[in-house]
């Protein structure tokens, strides 16, 4: 360059720098950090300006929003930009110390886990199908690079293969420079043997994901339980009283709560998640009736219009209390159970799944605890895009294709819900995830006294073209329970065997009013499934093959299968904790979890 093309370059630089003084945006969210990285080029460009020393302030300032703290965006495109951001800020400006924060880890990990079979992070919250791979890559190389780490530097290795090397000109990203810097090839490669788990954990990620492998082949289905976070409290009233998106979760989050964002089977997309804007909009697409999830609403619905009409009247958000139950791998199935809350709308909601590996199946419990006299409208909803038939009780969906992803073969989703007198029925239509979808839906809409337990049953099957829909429903049998709705459970026939699952919706039924300790115990506790099972825990399954039976529970005392004794715990505790300290209470303790 000439010398005067040189001046106006620096003038130009030193007017955006500028630019983020008149524009100051903080946080610990991605455009925050997209200024500060810039800000660092700049500094490192112009070290002999006169207003370095007030620009490095100001990069510094806003860097120290995100070192070392959680992010407060919920989505799948903003996490991997603010991350990669802080990475190259590190290296910009040479601070190794980023690598040592205990979330630089925790979220290449926690990128790994949500990575599905379609060789891309699962959408959740704001998101494009498969966009922003590359930021994805520079993490999980710049991750490898840092950490010497081969499953890091394999997530990388697939996604170059299934996007970045078939990539349009209009996708290569001004980042790529830094990319290339990141990239260390003597890294080796090891795919990940990890299944079902949550990601990562009940505080920060509130996410999980069922899989029984890491191939384009396996089954994956991922939930995100995550409400408003309780955390990022200043950031986070910022951007709300900054940007006008009283329909998301901040920041960049949907009204996603106990949602199924994404299912596949052989490397088909079963179920998916909402997406990104479809035009300029208030962030409408971001509402609870999007997703794949139970939907609130304390007014009827009117009788003169569809019933989605109903939902969309309220598209904003709505803060929740959320929170993990349980999750637990056995041997041949995976069950977890999470709660959303709403104490002003009156309503409590516990999703549990159940993943039965063998037979590659998920059952669905969704139990609700209603905690106050109210109307409630409470619609159970599955989006897909098209219905090829239906009866009175399920509906068989698949999708075809949407963006440049097809789906390579006809694989369907059977969606059965369990028959229930005063439930019904619904199919509509909507434009979601920029294109027309089918939502298909089980709903109740009545008054409710405080305390009653409604309950859904729904069962998500994968199956081929062909397959015989009559006999895949006829081997789904709910069981009836000693306790009405305050328990559910479900037995299905397989080829080889029974599959008995019982779930107790109430959680306090174990409990009795007398102030000693334990506050439980087995008779208080036990519940009938049909005229066979009876049992306290909270969650058991049991599987009918042949001559044996196998067993899983969580929190329980003890098992009575057929008449004959499953299961109890093999000791007894005194207990001395009564409020005067002269009470002796011998009982038994229940057991968290076990299987055999």
């Amino acid at each position: 360059m000439t010398s005067d093309e040189e001046k106006l370059v620096e003038r130009w630089l030193a007017e955006y720098a500028a630019y983020y003084f008149d524009q100051h945006e903080w946080g610990a969210h991605n455009r925050a950090l997209w200024a500060t990285r810039n800000l660092a080029r700049i500094i490192t460009l112009l070290p002999d300006h006169p207003e370095n020393t007030k620009w490095k302030k100001l990069c510094l300032h806003l860097l120290k929003t995100s070192w070392g703290n959680w992010s407060i965006e919920d989505a799948q495109i903003y996490l991997p930009l603010w991350l990669s951001k802080m990475m190259h800020i590190a290296d910009i400006l040479n601070i190794p110390d980023l690598f040592r924060e205990y979330n630089m880890l925790y979220y290449l990990n926690y990128f790994l886990n949500l990575l599905a079979p379609h060789g891309m992070v699962t959408d959740y919250g704001d998101a494009r199908w498969q966009e922003c791979w590359h930021w994805y890559l520079t993490c999980f190389e710049r991750g490898a690079q840092e950490y010497n780490n081969e499953e890091f530097k394999w997530a990388a290795a697939r996604i170059f293969e299934t996007k970045a090397k078939n990539a349009a000109p209009a996708e290569i990203d001004i980042d790529f420079p830094f990319l290339y810097e990141c990239t260390n090839d003597s890294i080796g490669l090891k795919q990940p043997t990890t299944g079902s788990r949550m990601v990562m954990d009940e505080l920060v990620g509130k996410k999980i994901v069922f899989r029984n492998g890491w191939n384009p082949e396996s089954t994956f289905l991922m939930l995100n339980y995550k409400g408003d976070q309780d955390y990022g409290r200043c950031d986070r009233d910022y951007l709300r009283t900054t940007i006008n998106v009283p329909a998301e979760k901040m920041h960049h989050g949907h009204a996603d709560e106990n949602s199924i964002c994404l299912l596949m089977s052989r490397n088909s997309v079963l179920l998916n998640d909402a997406g990104y804007r479809e035009t300029s909009t208030n962030g409408m697409y971001r509402a609870d009736f999007y997703h794949n999830r139970l939907v609130f609403r304390n007014e009827a619905p009117n009788p003169m219009e569809p019933v989605m009409n109903s939902l969309h009247q309220r598209s904003w958000y709505q803060p929740t209390e959320t929170e993990k139950i349980h999750f637990f791998n056995f041997e041949k199935w995976d069950y977890s159970r999470t709660r959303v809350q709403s104490t002003e709308e009156g309503w409590q909601w516990d999703r549990s799944i159940i993943y039965l590996k063998s037979q590659d199946i998920f059952v669905i419990f969704d139990t609700v605890k209603v905690l106050k006299d109210c109307y409630l409208n409470i619609n159970n909803i599955f989006h897909c895009q098209q219905v090829l038939n239906f009866g009175e009780t399920w509906f068989d969906t698949r999708f075809n294709q949407f963006y440049d992803w097809k789906n390579p073969s006809d694989r369907r989703l059977l969606i059965w819900f369990k028959p229930q007198s005063g439930m019904k029925m619904n199919i509509a239509e909507l434009l979601r995830n920029r294109t027309v979808n089918t939502a298909v839906f089980q709903y109740v809409a009545r008054e409710f006294q405080k305390g009653e337990f409604v309950n859904f049953t729904t069962v998500l099957t994968p199956h081929d073209r062909g397959e015989n829909l009559t006999d895949i429903m006829k081997s789904f049998k709910p069981l009836e329970t000693s306790v009405d709705s305050a328990a559910l459970g479900l037995s299905i026939q397989t080829p080889d065997s029974i599959i008995h699952i019982c779930l107790k919706a109430n959680l306090a039924l174990d409990f009795f009013e007398e102030q000693i300790r334990p506050r439980y115990n087995y008779e208080t506790g036990k519940v009938k499934y049909g005229d066979f099972i009876e049992t306290d825990a909270r969650f058991l399954i049991i599987e009918e093959k042949g001559r044996e039976n196998r067993y899983g529970f969580v929190e329980g005392v003890k098992i009575m299968f057929k008449n004959k004794l499953l299961f109890e715990v093999p000791s007894q505790q005194p207990s001395l904790h009564h409020p005067n300290g002269e009470f002796y209470h011998p009982a038994h303790p229940k057991w968290d979890w076990w299987e055999d």
